[in-house]
């Protein structure tokens, strides 16, 4: 039996080593720049936008990922009819800005679990530029866990004033929660629209 084992290997450790070899194509991936205007009130922060958000620079442009769903049972909109321009006037017309904890990384698939050598935003000096916004939503627990492994003092100083609520992600890879549970979760932001 060890033979076996030997030779054909261990399933779970292929895999670990397969995962581990797929780092070694690492590739340095940008952010977006924020989504914010004057009367944005609403910060929702995402981790880092997946490959195809990165490509046709567009928060949330997989349309796998549930975001534009949930805005659409929120404001009772068909949202994946418009234009992304279209998406993003809706937004700010509710008072809701987007951006992201990092601003690169390394990565090579689209999955928060898979970033290395994360570079984060000044979120410090955006919220002080930005007095309009009166609360922060973290888009899944992984974006504020970078935020507490990197910048503890941020939540320590802001988080009494902007709240740091963390909302179930609205990435596929969720499983945890259906695309009604997160909806029931992200209508927060309803009170202030």
């Amino acid at each position: 039996m060890k033979k076996l084992i030997e030779s054909t290997g261990c399933p779970s450790k292929r895999r670990k080593e397969n995962h581990e070899r797929s780092f070694t194509n690492l590739s340095t991936v940008e952010g977006l720049p924020p989504l914010i205007d004057k009367n944005s009130r609403f910060l929702i922060l995402g981790t880092m936008p997946g490959r195809k958000s990165l490509e046709q620079r567009q928060y949330y442009a997989d349309s796998r990922n549930q975001f534009w769903k949930i805005m659409e049972i929120l404001f009772g909109v068909n949202l994946r009819a418009f234009s992304y321009e279209k998406k993003k006037k809706e937004l700010l017309e509710r008072g809701i800005a987007l951006w992201d904890v990092l601003s690169s990384c390394y990565r090579t698939v689209s999955s928060d679990k898979d970033i290395r050598k994360p570079v984060l935003n000044d979120l410090r000096s955006f919220l002080q530029s930005h007095p309009c916004i009166e609360r922060v939503f973290f888009n899944g627990k992984r974006s504020k866990e970078f935020v507490r492994k990197f910048m503890p003092e941020l939540l320590q100083v802001y988080e009494p004033r902007y709240g740091f609520v963390v909302l179930p992600s609205s990435s596929t890879s969720n499983t945890h929660s259906s695309l009604c549970i997160k909806a029931v979760h992200w209508s927060v932001l309803k009170v202030g629209f």
